[in-house]
């Protein structure tokens, strides 16, 4: 993934003190990473700063549904994504999706994910197309949408991060290294995994009666075409 330019990065933390390794870690990235406490502190930075993207740690759904909605702009244009991190539940994690967050992680997760998740996120705001259109197969990156022949697919967030990444080099070989490296930056290599993954990637978008568009390359990875690989690919 080609790096992207220094971001204005606000990092609030509802619970406790801001960690000063997240922001090392972040400014160590080329963000320029200032930190908030609490909701008062972010509302001022949020009035003076010029943020394009906020990490948003706290304990609940209640307090972060608070915190999104104090931003002086309206957060549904996605022009600045909110990365929230906190363990919810299912339930809570779609009411705060729905509050404006752009995406929810669990505590858990390690710093390069977020770090992933995160340059992700700003680089569909400031150069994905529209969609992508694959025969009958259509993404909205910006909407996190697809849809096949109009009907619209029941995705995952990881299931839909998968076939976005393919749909970036559609009619291109991804390995399943590349396809690990992307989804599980700090684990260690598993194809079963990948393989997995693919499955469900493969079922949500329906390939059975319809043309093919997910295909496995032997030994080698996945393509997202239209057309079948040629022997070659497949022999090679």
């Amino acid at each position: 993934m080609v790096p992207l330019a220094p971001r204005n990065l606000l990092l609030v933390e509802l619970s406790e003190r801001p960690s000063r390794s997240l922001r090392r870690d972040f400014r160590s990235e080329g963000f320029k990473a200032d930190s908030a406490f609490g909701l008062e502190h972010t509302q001022n930075l949020a009035a003076m700063g010029n943020y394009n993207s906020v990490v948003l740690s706290g304990t609940s759904a209640q307090q972060l549904i608070k915190c999104l909605s104090i931003w002086p702009r309206d957060i549904d244009d996605n022009a600045m994504p909110v990365v929230c991190i906190a363990d919810l539940t299912t339930d809570e994690e779609i009411c705060v999706l729905n509050a404006g967050a752009a995406a929810c992680l669990p505590t858990t997760t390690p710093f390069l994910e977020v770090l992933i998740r995160l340059r992700a996120l700003l680089h569909i705001v400031e150069g994905f197309p529209q969609d992508y259109r694959i025969r009958e197969l259509g993404i909205d990156p910006i909407r996190r949408k697809a849809s096949r022949s109009g009907v619209p697919l029941t995705l995952r967030p990881a299931e839909f991060d998968t076939l976005l990444f393919l749909a970036e080099r559609v009619g291109q070989l991804v390995t399943h290294v590349e396809i690990h490296d992307w989804l599980w930056p700090s684990r260690k290599f598993s194809r079963g995994r990948v393989a997995v993954q693919m499955h469900k990637v493969r079922r949500a978008i329906r390939d059975g009666r319809q043309t093919q568009l997910l295909h496995t390359v032997r030994d080698r990875g996945y393509l997202l075409s239209p057309r079948r690989p040629n022997r070659r690919l497949n022999s090679a």
